[in-house]
């Protein structure tokens, strides 16, 4: 499942595991909380990198989408903090 804001076309989709992003961004920062819907794609949109290395770590990875999958050197963001 991805969490992503559908009406800004910068933003990049979050992997969403048991109520929270798998970067920790949505329990940890400020964001808009409001706009944000759940998704089962990406909806065309990049996946967070932290996301990415993350759920890399985890025991059981989350499996991205068959869209991510076909065109994941699309889907790299670089987050600067």
């Amino acid at each position: 499942m991805f969490i992503l804001n559908p009406n800004k076309k910068e933003s990049v989709a979050h992997l969403w595991l048991n109520g929270d992003t798998v970067c920790k961004l949505y329990s940890t920062s400020k964001m808009r909380k409001k706009k944000l819907k759940l998704s089962e794609t990406t909806q065309g949109k990049k996946v967070c990198h932290m996301c990415q290395i993350n759920n890399k770590k985890l025991k059981t990875p989350f499996v991205l989408d068959k869209e991510y999958e076909k065109n994941k050197d699309n889907y790299v963001v670089n987050f600067n903090f």
